[in-house]
């Protein structure tokens, strides 16, 4: 029941971003994604594009480190494409750190997808370890009770 409830968007997800540069202090992002028909050749899977399908995405800034130039983001997905926050936020020119493909040039994520980049130079390349993209809240009513379910992962923003 609660594969149907994701299905027809009766949950809401939220997730934390640490981010490239300063982003305003809220913002959407609507714009359609599309699978890229030259996938085989392209190291990005999809895109946007026109003919995409809609994708709407939510940002509230929740605190900049001058230090880093990085922004820790509260994001809140109104759709559910595949790397929809990911390619969002590259569209915006605000890359999540440590995204080895949409953070990253095309011969950076080529070298990462056909596993010829170390460990080493990923983190270089991409300034982390992982993705530092962490879902964080869902919120849903399930059999008349309303669920609301926050990580209590702190050390991703601390």
């Amino acid at each position: 029941q609660l594969k149907t409830m994701f299905e027809q968007k009766k949950i809401q997800k939220s997730y934390l971003a640490w981010v490239r540069g300063n982003t305003k202090e809220f913002f959407i992002v609507d714009a359609p994604i599309k699978v890229r028909s030259d996938y085989t050749t392209s190291k990005h899977k999809v895109a946007i594009d026109p003919s995409g399908k809609s994708a709407t995405t939510e940002f509230t800034k929740l605190l900049y480190n001058s230090d880093l130039d990085a922004t820790l983001l509260r994001i809140k997905p109104l759709t559910g494409r595949t790397h929809q926050i990911r390619i969002h936020l590259f569209h915006m020119k605000h890359p999540i750190i440590g995204d080895p493909l949409y953070g990253t040039s095309f011969e950076v994520a080529e070298a990462y997808l056909e596993d010829r980049l170390s460990t080493k130079d990923r983190i270089k390349m991409t300034g982390a370890k992982r993705l530092m993209l962490h879902a964080n809240n869902l919120l849903f009513v399930y059999k008349d009770k309303e669920y609301d379910i926050t990580s209590k992962f702190s050390k991703f923003y601390e």
